[in-house]
């Protein structure tokens, strides 16, 4: 089933549609038609070719609030008649089956919801975003994706297993048990997690950005990225490693271990490393603008860029490569060497150039405003 039920009829109101029975013969092949469409109800039911053109389509949309749409009328308008039917329909024990042999994607977002009965299982993702869930079961099971935004869970069981990404995002979580595995992203941005068990594993992202983590314990693993914005991370143990970015603007890291592998970009804009091991391996940015840096070992290699403007680097060892733009806009670059490969530009602006060794590939532009000219006519030289 797509995002719509699709049925036709000829003007007097009574339906043609594919039943629990012709969808079940349309997924196992007996049946060369689909379940949605227009042209194959009309076919079933004897209306071929120019026959089909005397009958009127209609379909109920799930994802949009009005639901009955009106696709096109061939005959005698029965537009009342049609969503008078499809509305009752909706809520029968037949549609009910029609849901529960449904394999895909099933979005009802803003759909009143009241007396349907879900699926036991949904093979694909579920959308209800902003839908009222009182009286409501949600499936035990949720192959793709689960969006519950902005939705009361009270007296709801969440899914033991989502096999896509799971979206609280404004929930009220009090009371409830998430499931044990999420195998794409967990977005609980600003949710109250006081009481709250995480899944051991997410495959994709964590968001817990503005979260009290207070008495939380993090997956010991994190597929995607994790945005930690904000978050007090007293007592916290962070994931071993991160397989996307890892964004820990504005935190406080004292007595923090930072994951020893980032596979994107890592984010510690305004922190205080003093004690902190950086990752050996960043795959993607790494961003230390106004950090202080005394102490700190930076990665040997960044995979994307390094922003390291206006830092101190006395006694820093730059990486040998940088894949991105690497910016050390007001540096003072006494000592310092600089890496042999930059993928992106590199930016110098107002830095002392005396004694550098610019790299021998950039692959982006060059940004010596504010340089010494003799210093700039020598560098070009060696361009």
């Amino acid at each position: 089933m797509c995002k719509f039920f699709s049925f036709t009829t000829k003007g007097d109101g009574v339906a043609m549609y594919f039943g629990p029975e012709e969808r079940k013969k349309i997924k196992s092949g007996e049946l060369n038609y689909n379940e949605d469409s227009h042209t194959s109800i009309n076919d079933f039911f004897g209306y071929k070719g120019e026959a089909e053109d005397s009958l009127n389509r209609y379909e109920f949309i799930f994802d949009q609030l009005q639901g009955f749409r009106v696709d096109q009328i061939n005959t005698t308008d029965d537009r009342a008649l049609a969503e008078k039917w499809v509305k009752k329909f909706i809520k029968t024990k037949k549609f009910q089956k029609i849901l529960n042999e449904f394999g895909g994607s099933l979005d009802l977002s803003g759909c009143d919801l009241k007396g349907i009965t879900l699926p036991t299982s949904v093979g694909g993702s579920l959308y209800l975003r902003g839908c009222d869930l009182k009286g409501i079961t949600l499936p035990t099971s949720v192959g793709g994706s689960l969006d519950l935004r902005g939705c009361d869970l009270k007296g709801i069981t969440l899914p033991t297993s989502v096999g896509g990404s799971l979206d609280l995002r404004g929930c009220d979580l009090k009371g409830i048990t998430l499931p044990t595995s999420v195998g794409g992203s967990l977005y609980l941005r600003g949710c109250d997690l006081k009481g709250i068990t995480l899944p051991t594993s997410v495959g994709g992202s964590l968001d817990l950005r503005g979260c009290d983590l207070k008495g939380i314990t993090l997956p010991t693993s994190v597929g995607g990225s994790l945005d930690l914005r904000g978050c007090d991370l007293k007592g916290i143990t962070l994931p071993t490693s991160v397989g996307g970015s890892l964004d820990l603007r504005g935190c406080d890291l004292k007595g923090i271990t930072l994951p020893t592998s980032v596979g994107g970009y890592l984010d510690l804009r305004g922190c205080d490393l003093k004690g902190i091991t950086l990752p050996t391996s960043v795959g993607g940015s790494l961003d230390l603008r106004g950090c202080d840096l005394k102490g700190i070992t930076l990665p040997t290699s960044v995979g994307g860029s390094l922003d390291l403007r206006g830092c101190d680097l006395k006694g820093i060892t730059l990486p040998t490569s940088v894949g991105g733009y690497l910016d050390l806009r007001g540096c003072d670059l006494k000592g310092i060497t600089l890496p042999t490969s930059v993928g992106g530009s590199l930016y110098l602006r107002g830095c002392d150039l005396k004694g550098i060794t610019l790299p021998t590939s950039v692959g982006g532009s060059l940004y010596l405003r504010g340089c010494d000219k003799k210093q700039i006519s020598s560098f070009v030289k060696k361009i």
